[in-house]
């Protein structure tokens, strides 16, 4: 049974505006997975949003909520030092409870949910496997070179949304083709601040794109592509 964080849809612009439709808008990162058989030609999709800002949103109303409790009690400030003791662990414990329910990168939430959108597949074909896959991101996936996340924590799963496809396809051989397609780069962000950054952070900007151009699974959206996610208001 599918988990109800995975929205199944019988186009890719059906999916697009799946994504639309839970009030995510423009800003939300998000997954599709286009799965069909290249000898029947049946294919189908399964569409996943990320909740990583929920955590994220939790994580600072808890931080805003110590500081302010500390001040009261102390007449200080946290110093630096204790305040970065106290993001780690609330990344931590905050990320790893979010994860437990489903929460986290939207590609994360498509991988874990993959038996289940596999055996959706073959039950509504009379039990034909899928053997093409093609993945549509809004963003490129993250890799290691994007620093510590929550989602780290994933037991049986390795660091960064790049390395858990990666893991995907390996154990996955019925899948004789995979393509994955994304919007825009993941450090699009990071590349828009870089005035602000060390010389280190921008190489790890850097490096985590070029693991991504560099594979040829990967490629940008096509003008085909970026017009179906902007008929579809994404």
């Amino acid at each position: 049974m599918l988990p109800n964080h995975i929205v199944t849809s019988n186009s890719l612009n059906e999916a697009f505006q799946s994504i639309l439709a839970a009030n995510q808008g423009r800003n939300c990162v998000w997954a599709v997975v286009e799965l069909s058989n290249s000898t029947s030609g049946n294919l189908g999709y399964w569409a996943a949003h990320s909740t990583q800002n929920v955590v994220q949103v939790i994580g600072q109303a808890l931080r805003g909520r110590i500081e302010q409790a500390t001040l009261r009690s102390s007449g200080q400030a946290i110093s630096a030092g204790d305040r970065r003791t106290i993001n780690e662990k609330i990344a931590a414990e905050v990320g790893v409870q979010g994860l437990k329910d489903k929460v986290g990168h939207a590609e994360e939430r498509l991988i874990l949910a993959w038996p289940e959108i596999m055996a959706d597949y073959s039950q509504a074909r009379d039990g034909e496997q899928p053997d093409t896959v093609k993945l549509y991101l809004s963003d490129s996936p993250c890799t290691v070179h994007d620093g510590n996340k929550a989602s780290n924590n994933i037991a049986g799963k390795p660091h960064s949304c790049f390395a858990k496809l990666n893991l995907l396809i390996s154990k996955n051989a019925s899948i004789t083709s995979w393509n994955i397609y994304y919007r825009k780069p993941w450090g699009i962000l990071q590349t828009k601040k870089q005035g602000r950054m060390t010389l280190d952070q921008w190489n790890n900007v850097q490096a985590g794109q070029a693991l991504v151009t560099s594979n040829q699974k990967y490629q940008a959206f096509s003008s085909e592509l970026e017009a179906a996610a902007t008929r579809a208001g994404l």
